[in-house]
């Protein structure tokens, strides 16, 4: 565990401060003796929630930070291990019920542990690794969960000596070494006089669950202490963030480990240099937000979020959260969207709790306002339940009150169109085009409630959506065009819910015109090159209450020179009234022939009449 040369003011309570450091994803809190205890709320039944907000759960039987959150295969979440408010380290373990909203204790670790991980293996059991057991000793030690019977039992120390924390782990599922777990990084410390002499790791190695044994692979490129850690549609693990300690520094610099060579690989680096959090996304890309930039103690916190491609292995900005954040959750909901939820803004001497949690939309590449946590937790555990709902535990308040609360929330509904614009063509003033149809989706795990759907400007919108929408369901929205005037006409279809991007909308353009060219085609069919054809005739017609000026008649196209045009149209068309255009077709060479008609005046818009004819 680790020091700081200089603390955290606002985390620091007059009394007794112990002499550790709690290391706890990625940031260090100062552990405090607290002058007050936090209360437990009783296990209870989870309640209904409403979409898009948090619903306090039963509580865990002990406070807890620096600990481990798994989903379980049943659907139940382990929690393992981490400090008490009086900064003990705890070997407890205990369950979280999704369908009964309550808490029960399972069997203890065989040590107790903070700064560790816990990794789910593919044959239902759990790997806790690593971590602290008591002061500022790191160990080497790992060990089994078992679901079925509640029961921890020792498995395979890791090969570094003197053990590590603060790593990152995570369970490999391609290649040669699918299933088995890479351990990367953290920091070792053998000093428990007073946390001092610790240091970063570069070092790797793999967990073999079959033989319960480890094996070295590559080091990283950097040392890597509380490094963020994703795992690629490819296979391969992104690897983010570096922290120097001391001072404390946060880097920005990535690679990627490809476990069919065993290679680490440099990527571009973060554009921001903060070691924030980072979630997949599903088109593959990896979204990394907020986190701490700087050197203690002029460090700060930042709003700041980028993408990771790795198609190209770079990184590109899009819209930062609405506040500055750090100790955050980050978490992919089955929409698609990733929740960011809580924490703490500020720097290191100032502390603000967060309460506040967004939404981004990968399709808008926006973050939406979604409903306030029930309370302020930093560094917390959040788990993506079975049913859609995110299960937040534990953490740690500005304060230094150590939590043994826990909520859910409930998403709220998706609500996605098939379009984001209908652009329709030339239309008469005073008549109505054919409808053209967008699709609302409710992509969503619960109902989406709909207010109102309307259109503006010289549209029509009819919809079979209703006032809701079930999850997973879709419905059509009709549009129609009947523009008042001549010339480019724009509005919009405006869908109000519930959803977290509300409003959705439409983008609609059209063009009005007075103008008529009756028909739109004319086909000559066969015609000897070199001779003309018969004419055809093509009126157009003026349906406006004004004269209408012609600026000009032309045939244009790939063969203009195969017909030939003559008008009695000239250069204006009164009122209401229509004037003649005459076409003819003289093939130039064998083969089919096209062109059209154009007629240039101030109606609306360009008419044209498509000429096809075939030399022979």
């Amino acid at each position: 565990m680790k020091t700081k040369s200089t603390s955290r003011s606002a985390f620091f309570i007059p009394r007794v401060v112990l002499g550790g450091v709690l290391c706890s994803a990625g940031v260090f809190l100062a552990v405090a003796a607290l002058n007050k205890t936090v209360a437990e709320t009783p296990a209870r039944k989870a309640t209904p929630t409403q979409p898009g907000t948090w619903t306090a759960t039963g509580s865990m039987s002990i406070a807890r930070r620096g600990f481990t959150a798994t989903l379980l295969a049943n659907g139940k979440v382990l929690v393992a291990g981490g400090f008490d408010s009086l900064g003990n380290f705890l070997a407890s373990a205990e369950l979280y019920d999704p369908g009964t909203g309550t808490w029960v204790s399972t069997g203890s670790m065989t040590t107790p542990r903070s700064s560790h991980t816990a990794t789910l293996l593919g044959d239902g059991k759990v790997l806790v690794a690593g971590g602290q057991p008591q002061g500022c000793l790191t160990t080497s030690s790992a060990e089994l969960y078992d679901p079925a019977t509640g029961s921890w039992t020792s498995t395979g120390s890791m090969n570094i000596t003197g053990g590590r924390g603060g790593h990152l782990a995570i369970l490999i599922t391609s290649g040669q070494l699918s299933g088995m777990v890479l351990v990367a990084g953290g920091y070792i410390n053998q000093n428990d006089g007073g946390c001092g002499g610790d240091a970063q790791l570069s070092s790797a190695e793999l967990y073999d669950p079959i033989t319960g044994t480890w094996s070295t692979t590559s080091d990283m490129t950097e040392e890597r202490d509380f490094p963020v850690v994703a795992a690629l549609p490819d296979g391969s693990i992104l690897v983010i963030g570096v922290l120097n300690c001391c001072p404390y520094h946060w880097f920005n610099s990535a690679e990627s480990y490809d476990p069919s060579t065993q290679v680490w690989t440099p990527t571009s680096s973060r554009t921001t240099p903060a070691n924030g959090g980072a979630a997949l996304l599903l088109d593959g890309k990896v979204l990394a937000a907020g986190g701490t930039r700087g050197t203690q103690p002029t460090n700060v916190n930042v709003a700041s979020v980028e993408l990771f491609d790795p198609s190209t292995k770079t990184w590109a900005a899009t819209a930062s959260m609405s506040t500055a954040r750090d100790g955050q959750t980050l978490m992919l909901l089955a929409s698609g969207q990733i929740l960011a939820a809580g924490g703490r803004s500020g720097s290191w001497f100032v502390c603000n709790d967060l309460v506040s949690a967004e939404l981004y939309d990968p399709t808008a590449a926006t973050w939406f306002p979604t409903g306030n946590t029930t309370g302020p937790r930093s560094f917390h555990r959040a788990t993506l339940l079975p049913n859609g709902q995110v299960l937040a535990t534990g953490g740690i308040d500005c304060a230094g009150n150590t939590l043994s609360t826990a909520e859910l929330y409930t998403p709220p509904p998706v609500a996605t169109l098939s379009t984001s614009n209908l652009t329709f063509g030339l239309q008469l003033v005073g008549t109505r085009s054919a409808a053209q149809t967008a699709t609302l989706t409710n992509t969503g795990p619960t109902t989406l409630t709909i207010s109102s759907i309307a259109a503006s400007g010289d549209f029509e919108a009819i919809d079979n959506c209703g006032s809701s929408l079930p999850a997973g369901e879709s419905c059509t929205i009709r549009v129609a065009f009947s523009p008042s005037d001549k010339g480019v006409r724009s509005g919009a279809v405006t869908i109000t819910d519930d959803a977290a991007n509300s409003p959705q909308t439409i983008a609609l353009t059209g063009t009005g015109t007075v103008v008529k060219l009756s028909p739109t085609n004319l086909d000559f069919g066969d015609q000897r090159v070199g001779t003309i054809s018969r004419p055809q005739t093509v009126r157009l017609t003026n349906t406006g209450s004004t004269s209408l000026s012609i600026g000009g008649i032309a045939i244009v196209g790939n063969n203009f020179g195969d017909f030939v045009e003559t008008t009695t149209c000239g250069s204006s068309v009164p009122a209401n009234s229509s004037c003649a255009i005459d076409v003819r077709f003289r093939p130039t060479a064998e083969g089919e022939r096209t062109a059209s008609v154009k007629v240039r005046h101030n109606g609306g818009g360009a008419e044209a009449v498509n000429l096809t004819g075939t030399g022979r």
